[in-house]
């Protein structure tokens, strides 16, 4: 069967011997399901549940830690010691993937969080803000900028994964500087490997408020 892990490994395969390396093919497939966040091939092979040829389903797809990675690839006995690393490999499979990849791609959690939580607080944090505290006027601007980097929290679930992510925003000059804890609730669901994924739900809630705005 022409499955994309197959594509991926057979793609791998010619852009080493392009670089003048004889990759193995058992080495090229097991550096593929490391790329697609498995620990093996045989892992890979086995998922029914979330088959990387899924993939033209997923609206979110998120790069696996090039540390888990290079992880993977310290295990491999006769691994061309020339091979490129990670980053120039995960590159060499972009035109591969990107053939039956339909949706965003992001290079962590981390910038998931961050991206979707900001989209979210754009379009619906008017909802969420007190009154006095700059509402419907000033929400644009106060969401724009916020304080901390951001560090979600990421939990594994049976068929899925939810990232919780806080931050502080400040209101506009005129009051003050009022600020606001937010988290933001991100509900992910592994269809593909586990890099694809679809986004089920965005939720936010106020955590915290300035005492006077309370």
């Amino acid at each position: 069967m022409n499955t994309l892990n197959k594509r991926c490994a057979d793609a791998l395969r010619v852009f080493s011997e392009n670089q003048g390396i004889k990759l193995k093919a058992s080495h090229a497939h097991e550096i593929v399901a490391a790329l697609f966040g498995y620990k093996s091939k045989a892992a890979m092979d086995t998922d029914r549940l979330c088959p990387m040829n899924n993939l033209n389903h997923a609206n979110i797809y998120v790069l696996t830690p090039t540390a888990f990675i290079d992880e993977r690839r310290e295990c491999l006995e006769d691994l061309p010691t020339n091979l490129p690393d990670t980053y120039v490999l995960a590159d060499a499979l972009v035109d591969t993937i990107g053939v039956v990849l339909k949706g965003r791609p992001f290079a962590s959690f981390a910038h998931l969080a961050e991206t979707l939580s900001g989209e979210y607080l754009q379009n619906h944090g008017d909802f969420l803000i007190p009154e006095h505290f700059g509402r419907y006027k000033n929400a644009r601007q106060i969401f724009s900028n916020p304080i901390f980097e951001f560090k979600p929290r990421i939990e594994n679930t049976k068929d899925g994964i939810i990232i919780t992510t806080t931050n502080r925003y400040y209101g506009p000059v005129d009051l003050n500087f009022p600020s606001v804890d937010i988290m933001v609730t991100i509900n992910l669901k592994r269809i593909a490997g586990h890099v694809g994924y679809t986004l089920l739900n965005i939720t936010g809630e106020v955590i915290s408020v300035d005492r006077q705005y309370a």
